[in-house]
Parts: structure tokens; C-alpha cells; sequence
């Protein structure tokens, strides 16, 4: 380096012991954050002046940038001459290339600053994390990079991926509308004041990537070297170094090491990753719930959701009635007349039906394209009904208006159309309310449990306890705790596999009826028009159109159930899969709550204290968990108790464990004896009178017996109710503890001596709050609330099940009556109030299943 390049003595900065950003390095803790920026401005800006930004305020506005404490100039600039030898540019060549980096700089700078400032604190809570905690989480989260292709992928029309139909909260969530963060939404048993985040939680992650070796070398002068110099110093740079020269404004000595026209590609290209990263981030907020920040968003979306829906609901109900009456109001002795007499203006009043037919279809529009879409796709829904008869409507009603003649009046019937489609938005509404119960709890800032399904294949103790591991393994059901729930628009917004093979198979089996149905009518002697309209009258009727209540009531009443546990099952495709789960694990304090549990009395032996006994038996068990930790918690409120505690062995009837070092032994007397603990055989006789709803443990330090405690536990009230459950739902129960007390037998002896499928295995999850975690059963309050709750899956599917079976029933029975008629020759007597009537019987079935099985 020549002299004159060289930077004065009094301006160089001291260099730090290793630069936290330099290939890949660890941070050094120990290093300040402002000593790295300086480390980084010796490196790249060896023409600019470092000084304390409180000496330069007067300059900043004019020729500078501050970064963290310090300001920096440049000394040509400020002179009004370039530095270098750069080339001087006409002026809209500066123009343009001035806007493009304008896009770029501030942002990149940002990036800097900010990927900084998160290293620093990430090293802060490494050093305060537990290392297993802390990969529990990271295997959990959901990494915002690839977010969006996910989504996207998900929502793709194959297989069973959700969708988002169009006009749901997940679209306009995405609305620029924007709700106070205490809002209610819904109303009714729906509302609920959302725990809106006043933080605002930053998606925008941008990852600064290391910077090479080759940049050390890398010299910005005034003296440009020649054509061969100048390409090996492009070689030399790499995509950070470009980027990093044009953030901190050094564009001039770019474009004379690397080309002419390098900085204003540099510029544009970052401008368009900005851009695209702003997009997918904007895209991947439409289809998922990703941060609490989009909570106003959202619940401002249900809110709105929610007021169209009941206004379209009234406006569609006042243009049915009109329709009702239009085409049967006969039935009341009155005749149209004038122009809407059938008789003498036929095609006026078939295009009168049809047009008020097309108003309420219109009403309900947001159901019904979303639902020929998925038709046409190969994944119907029960909307897709509603767009089937709707087209039947127009080709019926433009046939008979082709047919007609004067004298003969048509007989419509539109009015079961209409009353599908009122159906469709009632279905809506029911669902958006159910969602609405779902998001409040999904939403909430509480931590919440979960059920986690373990993977299928591996194997579990749960598994073992029962003799099934391998690829066989039952599914099994665990318990934890997250402070985000992810997948809900991906569960809410899902369309099942069951309920595509259902609408697709009776869509088709109906239609192919109804097509039999007109042949028959046709060998018998009816015209073509009566042949179409036995046809026509055989899709209304047939077809269930009770699929509306079977697909959202259930659920829906599940989920007003569930709310008030606190609790809730986020969509349809949670219910599939939670429902006949076989093995679902819990803690031993559901069982046995800790303020059911009682220490009656305590025999110390061997001249010792018992405050020592206690002192340990609160440090065993506070490692253990369990229901006698807050038994001797309180116990040892004032004198606290050890931390250096390890749990050796947990067996059924014995516990064992290392406090300060000594070796403590809890369980019951044959157990210890086994183990070699001397215990007089007179100690243990003298519990003989003692009756069954005592547990008897015996504590142990160092092979000497210490104690003898006299425990009482009393079963929760829910359990065997629980229990009772699970077992009629075929699914068995893992209780999990470290309490030498608690096993089967103790358990089933506090049960009436009845034999339910339960294990007690020795083991207990970590406690630890998972950052994020995918779940379709969630609740705010207890896991007792998740127990009571996950039952209510199985009684969703079992309803379900029953109405799909007397739909089915009923469309058989439908078909085999058009078919009586049709031979009969009593179509015409046929109405469209009769098709609604017909329709309206078969919910009643339905409704009772529900109120009957889902409580």
C-alpha cells in the first residue's frame, strides 16, 4: 500500500481480538457490538473518518451515516470532490443509479445492525437455557424460511392439503383493516375479548452471511490498477463484500474494482429480493397464522365474517320466502295474474322463478364458487351441492321455457334450490362460529397444553406397557406444553378425505338415479318434459341435503362443550385424527391432585430429626414430581430444600435417589427388602391393622432405615368418569410417575375394583414450555380439561357416522319413492314446499344423535 493510502495513526481503530461476523466465527462475548462495527469500518472504509457521533452532529445530516455510537463521514465527500478515481457519470445515469441504491441501502444496513444485535442476545439466552430444553424447542419450531412454500404446497388441490376457499378470515385476514387489540369477536356464546399482543413480533429474520477470507485482501484506493487488476479483485469478492460496500454508500470504488454498472446491479438485485421476500412474507400471512401480531388481524376478520354472514343469512331468508310463495301460492287459493299468470305467460314466470332462484344463489356466492371449484378439482364439499343444483335450476328452468305453451302451466321448483343455498350459509356461519370458539383459545397469550401424537412406528413406553412396539405400535397420545400452536388455517380450512368421497359418491349415484328415474318415466308413455322433471324432482329430493347439519353441528356443539373447559379441537381434520387414538398418556396429578393427597403421620427411627427427614424427602421429590411435591414443599416452606438431587432408579414400589450425595431410598417395605435394606420385622407388623386407604412408605439414607410416613391419597372425582370414557372408546390409559405409591393396584383398588386397560409407567415428560407446537386438541386451562375434552372426538366421529348412515338410508328410500310415483303417474301433485319438507324430516334424526351423544 502506498503512503499517501496509508490512514494517520490517529485515525485507526483498535482492532478487536476476532471479529463475530468473520468466517463463521463464534461471538465473543466478551467483545463489545460497537468494537465490531469498528473492526468491520477499518476493513471496509479505510478512506472514512470513525469519530464519536456526539463530535459530528453538526455533519450527519449532511455527508454521513451514524452506526450504533459512532459517525462516520467521508472526507472527499465532504470536500464536494469523488473519491478515487471514479469516473464521473452524466446526470441521469447518476439519477438512476441514486434511486436504485436508495431501495437497497437503508434495508441491507438494517439487516447488518439487526443480525447483529440478535447474535449478541441469542448468546445471552444460550448462556441462561438448559441444553435439552433448548433443543426441544428447535426441533418443534416452525423455521420461518420455506414458510411460504409450505403453505403454498399445502394448499395445492391433491391429496388431502387444505385449502383456503375464498372469503374466509384466512383471506381477509390479509385486509389492510386493522381492530383494537381488546375487540370482541362474534357474539352470543362465540364472544370472547381476544388477548391481542401489543408486541409486535418481527418475521422479518434476514440472516447476515459470513464474510470470506478474500475480502481481507480486498484494497479500496484512490490508484485503480489496470484491466488484469481490476478482474482479479472482482474474482476476489464475493456477494457479501458487494453488498456490504454498497450499504455503507462505497458505489464508486465498487464499480472501479468490480466494473462499471457492478453498484447499481448490486442495488437492483437487493431491491428485488426486498421486494420478494416482503411478497412471500405477505402471501404466507394469507394463508397461516404464523405470530401474535396477526391476532387483531384475524379476530377482526371473523368479526367481519360473522356481520355478513348474518346479514346475507336475512337477505337470503326474506328472497326465499318471496320465492316460497311465488311458486306455491296456490296452496293459500290465490292465483298470479296478470303478466306472472303461468298459464298465459309461462316464460314470464318460469324466468321470474328463475331469477329469484339466481338472487339468493347470488346472496350466497362465496359458498358456492368455492365449491363448484373444488368440484371440479376432485375434492367436493358440501357447498359443491349447492352449485350442482344450481346449474340443474338454469337448465331445467331454460328447458321448460323452451317447452312451454300457452294453457299449460309449469310447475317449478326452485324453491328447494333456494333453500340449499340458505343451507350453504348457514353452514358457513355454524363454522365460522365454531372457529371463533377455536381461535380464542389458539390465540390466547397462556401457555397451553396439548395432545402430541407420538410418531407412528416408533416405539414409546406407553407402547411397551401394553406389549405392542415396532411398526405395529398403537397411535399414543402425549401431553405438552407450547407457547404457540401451529397449522390452524391448515386444520380450520382442511377438506377431509371422508367427506370428498362422500358428497363425490352421492353426487353421483343420485344423478345416475335420477337419469334411470326419467327412463323410466319415458318407457311408461311420459313425454320428454315429464321425463326431465321426474328426473329434476328426483336430485332435489334425493340427495341429503342434510349434509349441511352433519358436517358442522356435531362439531360445533363439541367445540361450545369444549369452551367451557377452556379447551378446543381446531377443525374437522383434528377430530379424524384424535378419534380412536389407542393409547393416551398423562401425569400421575390428574389422577391424585395434590390437595387431595395427605401426610396422616411420620415415624422417624434411629435417632434422627425429622426436619432432616423432611428436608430430604422435599429435595427427592421435588426432582420426582408428582403429587408429594407440594406435599413437602409445604412442608419445607421455611427451610427450603437441596437442588443437588439425581433421580438413580424408578421402580413400581420404590424410588431411588442421591441428595447431597447421600443415597435416599422411598417405597414400600417387601421392595426394600429385596433391595437389601435391613427392615425389624416388628416395624412391618405393626401396620397390620392399618386399612387399605393408607399407602405405607418407608425412607432409607444409606442403607439405614430413617422413616416411616403414612400417606392418604384421595382420586380425583373425575377420573373414573374419564377412565370410563377412554375405555368405551376403546382407548387405553398411561399414567406416568415416579411416586413409588401409585400402581395399578393401588389405583384399581380406589375404583371399585373394576379392571380398566391401565398402566402406570415409571416415567415423566419435562415440564419445559415448547415454543411452538402443531396440535389440534388445545386448551388454556388444565390437562384435566384436555382429558375431558379429547373424548369428545370419538363422539363427533360416532355421530357423524350415524347421519352418514341414515343420509344414506334416506337417499335410498328417496329413489324407491320417485320410483312409485313415477308408475303411479303423481308427479305433478308434487310441490316444491313438498321436496323442502321432505328434506327438513331427515334433520331430525340428525339432531337428536347429537343432542344425545355430545355432551
Amino acid at each position: 500500500m502506498s503512503e499517501k493510502n496509508k490512514p494517520a495513526e490517529a485515525d485507526r481503530v483498535e482492532k478487536p481480538a476476532q471479529s463475530p461476523l468473520k468466517n463463521g466465527a463464534e461471538p465473543d462475548p466478551n467483545v463489545d457490538s460497537e468494537l465490531d462495527i469498528q473492526d468491520l469500518l477499518k476493513k471496509y472504509l479505510p478512506n472514512y473518518e470513525v469519530k464519536p457521533a456526539e463530535d459530528s452532529a453538526a455533519q450527519k445530516d449532511s455527508d454521513g451515516m451514524e452506526i450504533g455510537s459512532f459517525f462516520i463521514s467521508d472526507p472527499a465527500s465532504a470536500a464536494g470532490k469523488p473519491s478515487g478515481n471514479a469516473p464521473e457519470k452524466t446526470a441521469d445515469e447518476t439519477k438512476e443509479s441514486s434511486e436504485a441504491r436508495s431501495s437497497a441501502k437503508p434495508n441491507l444496513f438494517s439487516r447488518l445492525r439487526g443480525a447483529m444485535k440478535e447474535a449478541k442476545e441469542a448468546r445471552r439466552e444460550a448462556e441462561n437455557e438448559d441444553d435439552e430444553v433448548r433443543t426441544e424447542a428447535e426441533d418443534t419450531a416452525v423455521p420461518d424460511s420455506g414458510l411460504f412454500e409450505r403453505l403454498v404446497a399445502e394448499a395445492q388441490p391433491e391429496d388431502d392439503a387444505p385449502t383456503i376457499p375464498s372469503g374466509t378470515p384466512a383471506d381477509k385476514a390479509a385486509a389492510p383493516e386493522e381492530v383494537p387489540a381488546d375487540e370482541e369477536i362474534g357474539s352470543g356464546e362465540a364472544a370472547d375479548v381476544m388477548d391481542a399482543s401489543d408486541e409486535s413480533e418481527s418475521s422479518d429474520k434476514s440472516d447476515v452471511e459470513e464474510v470470506s477470507d478474500a475480502a481481507d485482501e480486498s484494497k479500496v484506493g484512490d490508484d485503480a490498477g489496470d484491466a488484469g487488476k481490476k478482474q482479479n479483485d472482482a474474482d476476489e469478492m464475493d456477494d457479501t463484500d458487494r453488498n456490504l460496500m454498497v450499504a455503507f454508500g462505497l458505489e464508486d470504488q465498487l464499480d472501479r474494482k468490480a466494473g462499471a454498472g457492478t453498484a447499481d446491479a448490486v442495488a437492483a438485485q437487493n431491491a428485488e429480493e426486498i421486494r420478494r421476500r416482503d411478497e412471500e412474507q405477505r402471501r404466507a400471512l394469507e394463508y397461516e397464522y404464523t405470530e401474535r401480531s396477526q391476532t387483531p388481524k384475524i379476530a377482526a376478520a371473523y368479526t367481519s365474517t360473522l356481520r355478513s354472514l348474518k346479514i346475507k343469512m336475512i337477505v337470503g331468508a326474506v328472497l326465499s320466502v318471496i320465492l316460497f310463495f311465488f311458486e306455491n301460492i296456490t296452496l293459500f287459493g290465490v292465483q298470479h295474474g296478470g303478466v306472472f299468470d303461468p298459464a298465459v305467460f309461462p316464460v314470464v314466470y318460469i324466468m321470474a322463478s328463475l331469477q329469484l332462484t339466481l338472487l339468493v344463489c347470488a346472496v350466497a356466492y362465496e359458498q358456492i364458487l368455492p365449491g363448484l371449484r373444488n368440484l371440479v378439482t376432485g375434492r367436493p364439499t358440501p357447498e359443491s351441492v349447492t352449485g350442482v343444483l344450481a346449474i340443474f335450476a338454469i337448465l331445467y328452468s331454460a328447458y321448460e321455457a323452451i317447452v312451454s305453451v300457452q294453457g299449460v302451466e309449469p310447475v317449478m321448483y326452485n324453491f328447494a334450490v333456494a333453500f340449499c343455498a340458505m343451507l350453504s350459509l348457514i353452514y358457513a356461519y355454524v363454522n365460522t362460529k365454531r372457529e371463533v370458539f377455536s381461535f380464542n383459545i389458539v390465540s390466547s397469550k397462556k401457555p397451553k397444553y396439548l395432545f402430541r401424537r407420538v410418531p407412528e412406528g416408533a416405539e414409546s413406553p406407553e407402547s411397551a406397557a401394553f406389549g405392542e412396539t415396532g411398526e405395529d405400535a398403537p397411535d399414543v397420545l402425549q401431553i405438552s406444553r407450547a407457547g404457540f400452536v401451529d397449522g390452524y388455517f391448515g386444520r380450520t380450512s382442511a377438506i377431509l378425505h371422508s367427506t370428498r368421497v362422500y358428497v363425490g359418491a352421492m353426487l353421483t349415484v343420485i344423478c345416475a338415479a335420477a337419469v334411470l328415474m326419467a327412463i323410466v318415466a319415458a318407457l311408461r308413455g311420459a313425454a320428454a318434459s315429464g321425463a326431465v322433471t321426474v328426473a329434476y324432482i328426483c336430485v332435489l329430493a334425493a340427495i341429503p341435503m342434510s349434509m349441511f347439519f352433519t358436517y358442522s353441528y356435531p362439531l360445533y356443539r363439541a367445540n361450545r362443550e369444549a369452551y367451557e373447559y377452556e379447551s378446543t379441537i381446531v377443525g374437522d381434520s383434528s377430530v379424524e385424527e384424535y378419534a380412536g387414538s389407542s393409547i393416551i398418556s398423562f401425569d400421575d396429578t390428574n389422577v391424585f391432585p395434590s390437595y387431595s393427597v395427605k401426610v396422616q403421620n411420620i415415624k422417624v427411627y434411629n435417632n434422627n430429626r425429622i426436619d432432616r427427614v423432611l428436608y430430604y424427602a422435599a429435595s427427592a421429590f421435588a426432582a420426582a414430581g408428582g403429587p408429594l411435591n407440594d406435599v413437602f414443599d409445604v412442608a419445607t416452606m421455611e427451610m427450603g430444600h437441596s437442588d443437588d438431587v439425581e433421580i438413580l432408579e424408578a421402580a413400581s414400589g420404590c424410588l431411588e435417589t442421591r441428595v447431597d450425595g447421600r443415597r435416599i431410598l422411598f417405597g414400600r417395605s417387601d421392595v426394600l427388602t429385596e433391595k437389601g435394606v435391613d427392615i425389624p420385622e416388628e416395624i412391618v407388623e405393626e401396620d397390620s391393622y392399618i386399612e387399605g386407604d393408607f399407602s405405607i412408605m418407608y425412607m432409607v439414607c444409606d442403607g439405614d432405615l430413617v422413616a416411616k410416613m403414612y400417606i392418604k391419597y384421595i382420586m380425583d372425582a373425575d377420573f373414573e368418569f374419564i377412565v370410563r370414557q377412554f375405555t368405551q372408546n376403546g382407548t387405553c390409559v398411561c399414567v406416568k410417575t415416579l411416586d413409588p405409591n401409585i400402581d395399578e393396584n393401588m389405583i384399581f383398588s380406589k375404583v371399585k375394583g373394576k379392571k380398566y386397560p391401565l398402566r402406570v409407567i415409571k416415567r415423566r415428560d419435562d415440564d419445559a414450555v415448547l415454543e411452538r407446537a402443531d396440535s389440534g386438541v388445545v386448551t388454556r386451562g388444565t390437562t384435566k380439561s384436555l382429558l375431558q375434552v379429547i373424548s369428545f372426538c370419538d363422539m363427533v366421529m360416532n355421530v357423524k357416522r350415524s347421519n352418514t348412515i341414515i343420509s344414506i338410508v334416506a337417499a335410498v328410500l328417496t329413489v324407491f319413492i320417485m320410483f312409485v310415483v313415477s308408475i303411479s303417474g303423481s308427479v305433478g301433485r308434487i310441490g316444491s314446499w313438498l321436496i323442502v319438507l321432505y328434506q327438513l324430516f331427515w334433520f331430525i334424526p340428525g339432531l337428536l344423535t347429537a343432542k344425545f351423544n355430545i355432551r
